[in-house]
């Protein structure tokens, strides 16, 4: 998320430990400087979470994606 925040120049949270720190998915538009669009950046939670299988985070992406 430390990426998106930089971009979208706002504290959407960064982790700084083993720990996980996304655990749902989400979306951030961010206007493209001198240009009339918007980009979607979004943050997953990562493989090898301390809280959720590959498996549930692949499930999880993949749900997402069907809602948009």
């Amino acid at each position: 998320m430390k990426f998106i925040s930089m971009v979208a120049d706002t504290d959407q949270g960064v982790g700084h430990d083993l720990m996980s720190y996304t655990n749902e998915i989400k979306a951030v538009r961010v206007r493209v400087p001198d240009e009339d669009i918007d980009i979607v950046l979004v943050d997953t939670p990562g493989f090898d979470d301390t809280y959720k299988s590959d498996y549930e985070i692949l499930q999880m992406i993949s749900e997402w994606i069907k809602q948009v």
